[in-house]
Order: C-alpha cells, then sequence, then structure tokens
C-alpha cells in the first residue's frame, strides 16, 4: 500500500509524490488542543485532492454554503426571539397599566382593602416574571 501523506504539488496545482522531511521531534506545527472546524484539516484535504482533483474544492464550497445556511437561519431566530421579547414587554407593559388602574378605581370606590391587595399581588406578579 502506498503512503499518500509523502506528495507535494508542482506548479500545475496537481499532487505528486515526492520527498517529505517527517521529524518526529518537531512538533512546532501542533496546536495544544484540537480546534473545532467544519473543515477536515489541510492535510486530510490534501489528501481527497490526491484520490480525485477538484474534491477539495467542493469540500471547501460545501462548508461555505453550509456556513450560509447556519447564518440565515441564526438571523431569522434572532429576529424572531427579538420581536417575542418585544411583544411580551408591550403585554407586560398593558397588564401592569390595566392593574394600576384597578388599583386606583378600587381605592376611589372605597374598596381599599381589595386594592391594596391587587396592588400587592400585581407589582410582585410584574417583580416575578423579571426573574423567569
Amino acid at each position: 500500500m502506498r503512503n499518500r501523506k509523502n506528495y507535494s504539488r508542482n506548479k500545475g496545482g496537481r499532487p505528486q509524490r515526492g520527498p517529505r522531511n517527517n521529524n518526529s521531534d518537531d512538533n512546532s506545527n501542533k496546536s495544544p488542543r484540537p480546534t473545532q472546524s467544519i473543515l477536515p484539516p489541510p492535510s486530510v484535504l490534501l489528501e481527497y485532492e490526491y484520490v480525485r482533483e477538484g474534491t477539495a474544492q467542493q469540500i471547501i464550497e460545501m462548508a461555505e454554503t453550509e456556513q450560509d445556511r447556519r447564518n440565515a437561519w441564526e438571523a431569522s431566530y434572532l429576529s424572531f426571539h427579538k420581536k417575542s421579547l418585544r411583544l411580551g414587554q408591550l403585554f407586560g407593559f398593558i397588564l401592569l397599566l390595566s392593574v394600576v388602574g384597578a388599583v386606583v378605581y378600587l381605592a376611589d370606590n372605597g374598596n381599599a382593602e381589595v386594592a391594596k391587595v391587587l396592588a400587592g399581588a400585581g407589582f410582585l406578579s410584574v417583580a416575578a416574571a423579571n426573574f423567569f
């Protein structure tokens, strides 16, 4: 079986087998921890190119297309989340205004005890909504 790792590119861009200096003591090109990427390492891409010309370019284009799809999905998700947050704030504000209006109405019509209970419950629920 041939060792496909020992090749280099010529001026035409096609991979060719060639000598390579493999020093086992040289760890300068190794990162201390593996990186997360949607693309394989360049050495693997070069091996794909050796098997079939143009494969590395297809893999890169596929990764770019996938990244564009992820970016579009993320943008739509964030837009929806922003609208949902604003709608929740609007409904909370309307609820708070209605509680304040009900408390004022009950206090003016002689139901001060009920107004106190409603005010306490309303404002505690608004405060609790901030935590959840």
